[in-house]
This record gives structure tokens, sequence and C-alpha cells, in this order.
């Protein structure tokens, strides 16, 4: 067996894990947080839990958004260029 090289650069690896692992938290928070709200929306009143629901929404959109703009330039680095990828 052969070893090849690696995909990603040593100094490159943190960056692509954290920027992985804040995607996923966010993806897992808006999910939690919208089927959450799915669930509850056949209460009547306004408590604190629905909007522990809604704080868990915004943190997942924006978890993603962080996650993806943390990606972005190792994606430009390592894949090839396709000209309707700006």
């Amino acid at each position: 067996m052969t070893t090849s090289a690696p995909d990603v650069e040593l100094e490159d690896r943190p960056r692509l894990i954290r920027g992985q692992r804040i995607g996923t938290f966010g993806l897992v928070c808006l999910l939690v947080g919208a089927s959450s709200m799915i669930a509850s929306s056949a209460q009547t009143e306004w408590d604190a839990v629905r909007s522990f629901y809604v704080v868990l929404i915004v943190f997942g959109v924006f978890g993603i958004i962080f996650g993806q703009k943390t990606l972005r330039p190792l994606m430009k680095k390592y894949l090839r260029s396709f000209p309707f990828i700006s």
C-alpha cells in the first residue's frame, strides 16, 4: 500500500475542522429549534421555552453562515476553479 499526500495541508486542518464543527453545530441547533417550534405551535401562550427555541434557530443560522465563511477560503484553495464559482 502506498501513502499519498494528504488532501489538506497541516496548517489548514485546524481551520477546516473548526469550520466543519461550527457548521454542524449550527445545523443541529437549527433543526432542533425548528422542530421544537413546530411541535409547540399548538400552545396559545408564549413562554420562556419557546423563546429558547427562537434563540436556537438564530444560533443555527449564524452557525451555518459562520461555518461557511470559515470554509470558503479553503474551498477556493483546494477545489479546482470553476467559472461559475466566484
